[in-house]
């Protein structure tokens, strides 16, 4: 069981079982769509040096002015 605090809200995701094949948000640890032998380039809300994302976090990001191309890290990821 997991416990995670996501760095941008007051959500707290409790999670019982993960699936080792799934990726999950680097930042919120919510689970996405992708599997890890899905090329990044066929992803969505994948940021170099940081990882996958799921869209609430990738859009939070994006609000913020931290998505641009030229960002690379995140700190803490």
């Amino acid at each position: 069981m997991g416990l995670w605090k996501s760095k941008h809200s007051n959500v707290i995701s409790i999670s019982a079982a993960r699936d080792d094949r799934k990726e999950y948000c680097d930042l919120c640890h919510a689970e996405t769509p992708y599997t890890r032998d899905t090329p990044i380039s066929e992803r969505k809300y994948y940021l170099v040096g940081c990882g996958q994302l799921c869209p609430d976090c990738y859009r939070w990001l994006e609000a913020e002015g931290m998505s641009d191309p030229a960002w690379r890290f995140v700190d803490d990821c």
